[in-house]
Parts: C-alpha cells; sequence; structure tokens
C-alpha cells in the first residue's frame, strides 16, 4: 500500500483474482481504480475496490455473465439482478436433473460395456440359470410390418423391427433425457422348441414407459430362466446349444427372450445377446 492506495498486484494477492482477470473486469467495466497516474498510467485502488472485486467474484461464482454484470452494474436494479438469480437456481436446478441421469447412464454403459468385453475375452457356450423379476418393456409387434417385411428373412425383420422401434421410442426418449435403452426380441417358443427362428417383436428396456400407451408395454414374466450367452447376428449355434439342452433335461420352452447384453459400440453384428428361455 501507499498513501492509501494499493496495486493491482496488492488487489491480486488480497482476493486471489489474477491481475490478467482483474485488467479484463476493468475492461468490461466491471470495476474503477480509484485513481491513475497520468505520467505513468499505473492503477492504484483502495478499499472500496476490495468490495468491488469480492461482488464480481461471487457474481461469477454464481454463473452470472460478464455481459449481464455490466448491466446490472449501469442499472442498479435490485429486482432485476434477484429475478436473473431466480431464473439461474431454476436452470441450474435442471442441469442438476440431467448431470444426475447422465451420471447414471453412464455407470449403467460402463457396466454393460464391461459385461461385453469379458465375455468376448472368454467366449464360452455354457448354459446357466438366472432368476429374473418381472419387467415391462416397450414393445413393437411384428404383426404391424407389412405382410411383405413378415415374410422376409429374420435379418432383414432384425432391422426393420428395430427401425419401428426407435421411431416409437422417439418422443418418450427426448423427454426424459435418458440415453438408457436395453433392446431385445421376443420369439415364438413353440417355433423355436422345432428349431427355428420367429420373431413375435422387438423389446426396449427404458428408464420410464409413462409416455407409451399400454399396447406399446408388454410384462417379462419372473421366473429362473435358462440362459446363454450368443452373437446372434453372426452365429445360430446357439439354438443349437439351447435346445439340446431342454431336449436332454426334458424341458419345454414358454417363452423365449435375446436381451442385448450391450449394444457394442463398433459393429452392432458383434452385439452380445442373453438368451433367456422359461421353461414348463
Amino acid at each position: 500500500m501507499k498513501d492509501g492506495y494499493y496495486s493491482i498486484g496488492d488487489i491480486s494477492a488480497a482476493t486471489g483474482v489474477s491481475v490478467a482477470m482483474l485488467r479484463y473486469y476493468e475492461k468490461m467495466g466491471l470495476i474503477e481504480p480509484a485513481y491513475v497516474n497520468k505520467e505513468t498510467g499505473y492503477r492504484y485502488y483502495d478499499a472500496v475496490n476490495f468490495w468491488e472485486v469480492e461482488t464480481v467474484y461471487i457474481c461469477r461464482r454464481l454463473d452470472i455473465p460478464v455481459k449481464k454484470l455490466r448491466e446490472l452494474k449501469q442499472s442498479k436494479s435490485l429486482s432485476e439482478l434477484l429475478s436473473h438469480i431466480h431464473h439461474s437456481a431454476i436452470s441450474a436446478t435442471k442441469k442438476l436433473r440431467r448431470y444426475a441421469i447422465l451420471r447414471d447412464d453412464l455407470l449403467f454403459f460402463e457396466e454393460q460395456w464391461k459385461r461385453c468385453f469379458e465375455i468376448k475375452q472368454h467366449p464360452c457356450d455354457t448354459v446357466f440359470f438366472k432368476w429374473l423379476p418381472e419387467k415391462r418393456a416397450a414393445f413393437f409387434p411384428i404383426c404391424e410390418l407389412s405382410p411383405a417385411l413378415r415374410n422376409e428373412t429374420t435379418a432383414i425383420q432384425y432391422f426393420e423391427l428395430h427401425k419401428c422401434m426407435q421411431e416409437m421410442l422417439k418422443y418418450t426418449r427426448e423427454n426424459h433425457y435418458s440415453a438408457r435403452v436395453q433392446y431385445g426380441y421376443s420369439l415364438s417358443a413353440n417355433e423355436f422348441a422345432k428349431g427355428n427362428i420367429a420373431l413375435c417383436g422387438e423389446t426396449a428396456e427404458i428408464p420410464s414407459l409413462a409416455l407409451l400407451p399400454d399396447n406399446r408395454i408388454v410384462s417379462i414374466p419372473a421366473g429362473n430362466y435358462i440362459c446363454c450367452y450368443a452373437e446372434i447376428f453372426k452365429s445360430d449355434s446357439w439354438i443349437t446349444l439351447m435346445n439340446n439342452y431342454l431336449c436332454e433335461h426334458g424341458f419345454t420352452p414358454e417363452r423365449v427372450y435375446l436381451k442385448n447384453v450391450g449394444i457394442y459400440p463398433y459393429d452392432y453384428t458383434e452385439c452380445i445377446f442373453e438368451v433367456m428361455i422359461l421353461t414348463s
């Protein structure tokens, strides 16, 4: 301090705001030096400036833009400041909700892709039992495809069903913000027992089904399912594997589902599905 004034370095050291930022605030009209030496051009500050810098610092931490701060400083309107703070608080609440959803989505896909990696690293033709609780999922039935598509190959039906499912879920997903989804397929149990694949429709487990009509929601029953993992778009060996197991142990399939373990990020044909069969 000299003659009751402080240098910009003194202000910076005391407030923690960098010299460059203080100069920027001055340029934008948010702080004004108490005294400018006309001969040297040096700027000096007094105790009032400490409060100005503190106010600017608090407002910036509250995410008030510099341009808005300058407008508020010129208007000196407390009601305008309160209105801005109120709307910013509402905006921050929305951001918190979205970040909470984003966090859950990241953890969901992290777990899915970990499982995909583990299964790809250690592939096996193992059949296992798994208890699953009842779940509700979005459903697009194959009967709503055109007759021509219903007579197409299974590979084409997979694609067409998925296109229809995405169109159906577009509005729901846009309004929920979440990226979480687990696709799957429902198969005809009678045809599967004969060694055939006959799609009944595509399922999608998403965080909220609230915007879907009842005829677009299906219940997947709870039960002890017979399961295996398979790359269904690359090989049909899982059909033989599961049917052999069912025959050897005297099981009759009642429900057959294919659930995507995780959307493989590089090539959809390499997606791993969990084959789930509920038996009688």
